[in-house]
């Protein structure tokens, strides 16, 4: 009997511990959509052929192909997808969207909907690259640049189990990918970043506003204002690079009312201010991430019941880490700030193994 317990305890550890690198297995492993239906043609020189993307659109069914030329680039329109189809591009450089008039380049409302192989701009002030308010879409291999203003690279609203990969995103000043109320989203294997900014303040990862159960990962975070997790909970944050970002008054990383999530093997390093602030958190688990050379690696205010376990933190340790944090206690005309600890009890000797993040491209 004893042996037997012991056995399945085992087991029971086994499992635990393979959660989330099987789920990520997953994320890779997920196929795409099959298109069967008929292929329509835009900007090439053959009969047939569709002068503008929307045209192609409006006359295609669910399951039919668009495929793009990029000889006629730029392409100044902007689209709005409400069937299921697969908008394809001829590669992701030279078959360009510039979108005009109004403030969304690629707008998709159908469910089970492919983009890939864009270079998709939008040069207006409060411009989205691609807004998502569907199903089921997938979203790969696009670079997305050359916005102004408070503009949006990817807008995810009110959307569930989209995949969004290998997309290149810099230089959309409101945020490179935001999720609002969307849940059950795979955002992996996109690099986010700001080139333009001489701070840095600019573009961001946000996910926010009961946002669940999304899984980030193998992401390049760099050169931006960081990753932002608001009011969102049971998201899963796995093997990104989160480097040289701030937010002035934040961190590269920041939790902000949210509970339960996990994050797990990210490398988080060369961040001026803040590696990850926690404020008003509770039950999240901060499990074996790398923290390099940070300014602060880690901090929190007013939070409680926050896991942190097996971490790198800049060099070798033996002993406890200890992440100091404050509690705020609001009284009229002041407030007292009481110094709170928190500790990682068995801190890592050596820096995690992470693949290295970013898109395939």
């Amino acid at each position: 009997m004893k042996r037997k317990c012991l056995a399945v305890g085992i087991i029971l550890l086994f499992v635990g511990t393979c959660i989330i690198p099987s789920t990520a297995q997953n994320i890779e492993n997920r196929s795409v959509p099959t298109m069967r239906g008929n292929w329509l043609y835009v900007g090439g020189s053959g009969p047939g052929n569709y002068s503008k993307i929307q045209d192609a659109i409006d006359n295609a069914s669910d399951g039919d192909t668009v495929f793009v030329f990029h000889n006629k680039s730029p392409y100044r329109e902007n689209i709005v997808i409400n069937k299921s189809i697969n908008l394809m591009g001829e590669n992701n450089i030279n078959t360009v969207i510039l979108g005009e008039q109004n403030d969304v380049t690629i707008q998709i409302t159908a469910d089970k909907v492919k983009v890939s192989s864009f270079n998709i701009k939008n040069p207006r002030w409060l411009g989205h690259g691609i807004s998502i308010s569907s199903d089921f879409n997938i979203i790969n291999d696009n670079n997305l640049s050359g916005f102004y203003g408070l503009s949006t690279g990817i807008y995810i609203t009110h959307a569930s189990h989209n995949s969004i990969s290998n997309n290149i995103i810099d230089n959309t000043y409101r945020g490179n990918i935001v999720l609002i109320n969307s849940s059950n989203n795979l955002i992996f294997k996109n690099i986010i970043r700001y080139t333009n900014g001489t701070f840095f303040h600019g573009g961001y990862l946000e996910i926010k506003d009961n946002s669940q159960k999304n899984i980030i990962f193998r992401n390049l975070i760099e050169r931006c204002d960081g990753f932002f997790i608001w009011d969102s909970n049971y998201n899963i944050v796995y093997e990104n690079s989160i480097t040289n970002c701030t937010d002035n008054n934040d961190g590269a990383f920041n939790l902000i009312s949210s509970n339960f999530n996990i994050i797990y093997k990210n490398n988080i390093a060369f961040n001026p201010r803040y590696g990850i602030f926690l404020y008003m958190c509770r039950g999240n688990q901060i499990i074996r991430n790398n923290f390099l050379l940070n300014n602060v690696d880690a901090t929190f205010l007013n939070c409680f019941f926050n896991h942190w376990l097996g971490n790198y933190w800049d060099h070798p340790r033996i002993l406890p880490k200890s992440i100091r944090g404050e509690l705020f206690i609001s009284i009229p005309y002041e407030g007292i700030s009481i110094p709170l600890f928190r500790f990682d009890i068995h801190p890592a000797l050596i820096p995690m193994y992470i693949p290295p993040a970013g898109c395939d491209t």
